[in-house]
């Protein structure tokens, strides 16, 4: 009988570790699936690279810290899974990949089956979660470039579970280069302030990062705006000649009518409108008069002695202008 009781433990505790490890092969953010090897096999997302870009197909943006516009280093991105039940698919919220000598790992598997399920990737990652993710209009200067926000929307299956995510811009971008006029009288072109005026101008808002999965990847008609925010974006304590170029994040928005753009020059305001449909030319699908994410709208304007006038606006791709000054946002 002792030795027949031993036998049973023994056999028991076999048994218990084989079902342990199937139960941790089969739960995925707490929901059991269906056995490994069985027609419904499941595997893990990996993410063999991943770049940061501007969003509109032109050449990636570089980085400060890499140089590059590869995430690599100790990055972070942060993946969430969209709900399927016809799937079998659970919805996952901001599951963390970290970046290594060794690829992109994870604390916890986020695993996939024969049907297609729909993610969407951040970057940087927050602890806290990126929905909703809050957006600021501001000047484009280092310490923005190393704080921007990208995000895609992409799918994956365990028959193509390795990806690689282009990340794309979350803000549009509008850099004002002014000149002076030859007739202007009194002007010497010391840059004090520049500010941004209109229907569809924000200062501030959020974006709901989980609204992307269950839509098309645009930023501009997700933006949730500020309650009581102004339609203005007002930047203060410049220091900059008038040839400057003063590039300045801004969130993705429809705009209407007329935007006024004042800048302020040796103290004094000079005032010029653009329709928005001017400012924003149509791009990538997308209809003019919309402010589009990963997009910079480069304007020339003219200081004259009655205000501004436009004197040229393209898209270029994005640069970094050093900006002086202890400027602030409003």
């Amino acid at each position: 009988m002792k030795n027949f009781y031993k036998h049973i433990t023994c056999v028991g505790l076999g048994l218990g570790m084989s079902l342990g490890l199937f139960l941790t092969a089969c739960f995925d953010n707490g929901t059991m699936h269906p056995a490994l090897g069985t027609d419904e096999e499941w595997v893990p997302l990996r993410i063999a690279g991943a770049t940061t870009g501007s969003g509109i197909g032109i050449e990636t943006q570089t980085r400060v810290n890499t140089g590059t516009g590869v995430l690599d280093g100790t990055d972070k991105i942060g993946i969430y899974r969209k709900e399927s039940t016809a799937d079998s698919y659970t919805a996952i919220t901001n599951r963390k990949f970290t970046h290594s000598t060794a690829g992109w790992d994870t604390d916890e598997q986020l695993l996939l089956n024969a049907k297609p399920a729909t993610l969407v990737a951040y970057y940087p990652y927050s602890a806290s979660g990126a929905a909703p993710l809050l957006l600021h209009s501001q000047l484009y200067d280092a310490d923005a470039q190393a704080a921007e926000s990208f995000c895609t929307a992409f799918t994956a299956s365990s028959s193509d579970a390795s990806v690689d995510l282009s990340l794309q811009r979350i803000y549009a971008c509008i850099q004002v280069e002014l000149t002076k006029g030859a007739t202007v009288v009194g002007v010497t072109g010391n840059v004090s302030a520049i500010r941004f005026e209109g229907s569809g101008i924000l200062p501030a808002g959020q974006l709901d990062i989980t609204a992307l999965i269950t839509a098309s990847l645009t930023i501009y008609d997700k933006v949730t705006p500020t309650p009581s925010a102004a339609s203005e974006v007002n930047i203060t304590g410049l220091s900059e000649n008038l040839s400057s170029k003063l590039p300045v994040l801004m969130i993705p928005r429809t705009l209407n009518g007329d935007i006024t753009i004042t800048a302020t020059i040796d103290g004094t305001e000079f005032k010029g409108k653009i329709a928005a449909t001017t400012l924003c030319p149509a791009v990538g699908g997308t209809a003019a008069g919309i402010l589009k994410e990963g997009v910079q709208y480069s304007v020339k304007l003219k200081v004259t002695n009655t205000g501004l006038t436009v004197g040229s606006i393209s898209i270029e791709e994005w640069t970094m202008e050093k900006v002086d000054g202890d400027f602030s946002v409003s």
